[in-house]
Parts: structure tokens; sequence; C-alpha cells
């Protein structure tokens, strides 16, 4: 409808201004329909270095299952500091239907976001050791970290809080 066209406008608008978020939002839109265009808007946010499109370009190659290709365009989102990739990256070294499964090197990814307090990490180590994936299984493991889990995404809640706060009121 009217609200769609009106979208579009803006988006185009702002792809034109070269705005790189912009870019990759039409990339990822236009990806099915236009795959030249998408790659076209997409390669102008990578050569700006923008982490996330490194990270969509990492997603197509998953969709198109070309596994080389996606751990490549993961690892350079993760050396970009994006850290959705470096989970994607972990679960796809734990999806055992690929040629790139290594329950170890997915293992290790959370085991290293855990360690530095994320909440990801800590709730997906918790699940390894329950399940004894890529690490022998370990209850007492899983619960240790099961329960840091719930204290991180507390404390998660908690810092949202105060930045809503610290906003509204500046």
């Amino acid at each position: 409808g009217a609200n769609q066209q009106l979208g579009e406008i803006w988006l185009n608008k702002a792809c034109l201004q070269e705005y790189i978020p912009a870019l990759v939002y039409k990339a990822a839109w236009v990806h099915q329909t236009n795959p030249d265009e998408a790659n076209q808007l997409l390669q102008k946010a990578i050569d700006q270095g923008y982490p996330k499109a490194s990270f969509v370009k990492a997603q197509w190659f998953i969709e198109a299952q070309k596994w080389d290709d996606a751990q490549q365009w993961l690892h350079k989102a993760v050396d970009l500091g994006y850290e959705p990739a470096l989970v994607e990256l972990a679960e796809l070294y734990l999806k055992p239907d690929t040629p790139i499964f290594d329950a170890k090197a997915g293992f290790k990814i959370y085991q290293q976001m855990a360690e530095q307090h994320t909440y990801i990490g800590e709730k997906r180590l918790s699940e390894l050791y329950q399940q004894g994936i890529g690490v022998t299984a370990d209850p007492v493991e899983a619960e240790k970290w099961l329960k840091l889990s719930k204290l991180s995404h507390k404390q998660d809640e908690v810092k949202v809080q105060q930045d809503v706060v610290q906003w509204l009121t500046a």
C-alpha cells in the first residue's frame, strides 16, 4: 500500500545518499528478486568496513550451503567486532550436517564468550555441557553456567533499564 511505497522512497533516498545501514537493508530486501543489485549494494557497505554487511553476506552463503565461503565471511564480521557473527559461527560449527562441523570449535567459541560474561555464551555453554556436545557431558558445569547466565541476563536487563532512564532524562 501507500506506507510500503513511502518506505521504498525513503529507503531509495537513503541508498542514494549511501547511508550504509540502508544499503545493507535494501540488499537483504532485494536479495531474492535481484541478486545482482543486492550484491552491489552489499559490496558498497563491505567496502566501507560495515561489519553487518559481512554478516549478511555470510548468511547468503549459508542459505546457498556454501559452507567455506560462509565461514570466511563470518570470520570477517567477527574480526570487525560483530558479535552476532561469532554466535552464528559457533552454531555453524555445531551443525553436524555440514562439512565444517567441529563441535569442539563451537564449544570453544561459547566458552570464550562465557568467560567474558555474555549471556548467550553462558547459556549455550550450559546447554553444551548438559548435552555433551564438543565436551564431555557434565551436569555440574551445566548448572553452574546456567546460573551464571541467569545472573548475566538479569544484569543486562538492569543496564538496559538504566540506559533508558538516562536517555529519557537527558
